[in-house]
């Protein structure tokens, strides 16, 4: 039941989305458009990519109760990010219908500040939340990220100059912006992937859909950028607004990132003991009870250390014999270290002794409750 409130939620931001960008073809627009139906459809594509953005960042400050303090510090900066976005296209709404190409606002670039801000609050959020499971590397460094995309950004000014296609005042730096923002990505998607490869399992479905929306916003932009070079004003990729598939597609793998997010919670109990019989505690229940509570572990090096009893025994185990007085205590003691550090110590969430021991057998749960 509780698995349904996230995907609900997820199914009415999609709709809703949808919804929204048709209501957007009804929008009227200057009579000095030369081509109404091309302004239509590229502003209700730009319509949907920011009601998802919108939508998504909205999901995701909403689900952060239940996690300790600095990751919702993290994810609040990941928001804000994607709000900024949301911001990007909602301006190109207004240039659209109110055919403002060419106003002060689209060419003095005042209109590329959210693109930065997005770069600097998404790639901020993924160092920090790095920084809490202890992932540890250059591409978490600002001066080297910054260093590679400032030469990013001179040479695609300098390619820009020569080459750009699209005819607009300042185009060149629009299309070095976009640039920045591929590259800041980039190595946001490359930090997200590192917390995919050292985080506990309870996360990695959550962390490889937020890692694959990141890289889709490189990919997004950069595609921005080089698009921008080939094609120009009159082009039907360009006026129907086909150049921003891509950015719409990021927008539902961003939706689906922020359930999967919000589903975290709601899967954190349940997996040892749903639908099973209580019957005398093997060792079977003994091993899969520990390993089940350590999936919720989100540094598993941290408990490394606490797991060598059960490597010893497992290590040993003969399925025929019972394990041995010493060697039921000796797993009690791993079970309970880590369900003392699931309760005090892990980085990202503080869980309840329910969740917990939701996740192992009935028979063991049992043998917790005469303990």
């Amino acid at each position: 039941m509780e698995h349904s409130k996230p995907r609900t939620l997820s199914i009415w931001i999609a709709v809703l989305s949808i919804v929204v960008a048709a209501v957007s073809f009804f929008i009227p627009v200057v009579h000095s458009i030369a081509d109404e139906g091309a302004t239509h459809w590229r502003t209700a594509i730009t319509t949907l990519i920011a009601a998802l953005y919108l939508g998504t960042a909205t999901s995701l400050l909403d689900g952060l109760k239940s996690f300790k303090r600095d990751l919702r510090v993290a994810y609040r900066l990941l928001a804000i990010g994607i709000i900024a976005f949301s911001a990007v296209f909602i301006q190109l709404v207004f240039w659209a219908v109110l055919n403002m190409w060419d106003s002060a606002w689209a060419t003095s670039g005042s209109g590329l500040v959210p693109f930065i801000i997005t770069c600097a609050f998404i790639y901020t959020g993924v160092r920090k939340f790095a920084g809490l499971v202890g992932v540890k590397s250059i591409i978490s460094s600002y001066w080297f990220v910054t260093g590679i995309t400032l030469a990013v950004a001179a040479l695609t000014y300098v390619l820009a100059l020569q080459f750009v296609q699209y005819e607009l005042d300042g185009v060149e730096i629009y299309v070095t912006v976009c640039a920045i923002c591929a590259s800041f990505l980039f190595f946001a998607g490359l930090v997200t992937y590192k917390i995919y490869q050292a985080i506990g399992p309870y996360y990695k479905v959550a962390m490889g859909w937020l890692a694959t929306a990141i890289f889709g916003l490189s990919v997004a932009a950069a595609h921005e950028s080089i698009n921008t070079f080939w094609f120009n004003n009159g082009d039907a990729y360009d006026d129907f607004g086909f150049y921003l598939i891509p950015w719409v597609v990021v927008g539902f793998l961003l939706v689906r990132a922020s359930y999967e997010f919000r589903l975290l919670p709601a899967v954190a109990g349940g997996q040892g003991g749903e639908g099973g019989e209580a019957s005398e505690v093997s060792s079977r229940d003994y091993i899969d009870s520990i390993l089940n509570i350590v999936a919720l572990v989100s540094k598993p090096k941290e408990i490394d250390p606490a797991l060598d009893g059960l490597r010893v025994i497992t290590a040993n185990l003969d399925s025929a014999k019972p394990l041995s007085n010493a060697e039921k205590q000796r797993l009690m003691d791993t079970y309970y270290k880590v369900e003392n550090y699931l309760m005090k110590d892990d980085a990202l969430r503080t869980f309840t002794k329910e969740e917990i021991r939701s996740r192992t057998t009935p028979s063991f749960q049992i043998l917790l409750t005469k303990g």
